[in-house]
């Protein structure tokens, strides 16, 4: 299930490109990201990675904010094993 969404948003994101696809996923990213479950940060950061080449001239702004918290992701104890 989780590979078909992220597969099915990354067609979405290369066939109707971000103006289409950011402006309804941009605020369910943005509280998954902030979210204490560590299931909703992993549903997002998948998510986030399956928009990313559709939508990476609208992404790149974002990336000083991301890239600390992706990083942090990586070698925090609380993050699931498929974000290490």
């Amino acid at each position: 299930l989780r590979k078909c969404s992220a597969a099915s948003l990354d067609s979405l994101a290369g066939i109707f490109g971000a103006s289409y696809v950011l402006p309804p996923l941009l605020p369910a990213l943005q509280e998954g990201l902030r979210h204490s479950d560590q299931w909703f940060r992993e549903a997002s950061i998948l998510a986030l990675g399956a928009i990313s080449d559709g939508c990476m001239a609208e992404i790149t702004p974002h990336l000083p904010q991301l890239h600390p918290f992706l990083l942090s992701q990586l070698t925090s104890q609380d993050s699931l094993p498929q974000l290490r």
